[in-house]
């Protein structure tokens, strides 16, 4: 009998994972939230902008912004999914079966998450439609980078996705 340590394992997974995959890749990724479970609650917090500055004379008291803030929320998931390798099948067949499952665990979990993802953002008010499938001209591409207003920062922008 074989003996598959999982902190091995899942870092074999892991790596696999990270190759795999595609919407993912152009969030940011905040870590490891400490002090939560499955099924809480985790709100992230993020500032308004605030308005544009404007003429000043010596003197004159200037205009003050108090700072504000908007937020999204997200419920923590968990996904797991098994996969059996006997002894004598990783002895037997071609090919190494400890790395083809974990590469075919980095394959569905990466699909998974991608999933989610496209589904979360398709409930973002800020999307354009376009009038090409498999296209974008230049003014639905500047229709959508609207949206955004004032915070359409390329360094805050990963992509975009159609």
């Amino acid at each position: 009998m074989a003996f598959i340590k999982p902190e091995v394992y899942a870092q074999l997974v892991r790596e696999k994972f990270n190759s795999k995959i595609k919407i993912a890749s152009l969030s940011q990724n905040l870590g490891i939230l400490a002090n939560t479970t499955v099924g809480e609650t985790v709100t992230f917090p993020k500032f308004k902008l605030i308005g544009d500055p404007t003429e000043v004379t010596k003197g004159t008291p200037i205009a003050v912004e108090e700072l504000e803030q908007t937020s999204s929320q997200a419920t923590i998931k968990m996904i797991g999914k098994g996969v059996r390798v006997f002894d004598i099948e990783n002895l037997t067949a071609v090919g190494n079966q400890v790395d083809e499952a974990a590469q075919q665990q980095a394959l569905v979990f990466a699909r998974k998450l991608d999933s989610d993802l496209v589904a979360e953002a398709l409930t973002s008010p800020l999307k354009e439609t376009v009038a090409v499938g498999n296209a974008i001209t230049e003014a639905e591409l500047n229709n959508g980078l609207a949206l955004f207003g004032d915070e359409a920062d390329v360094e805050e922008m990963a992509g975009i996705v159609a």
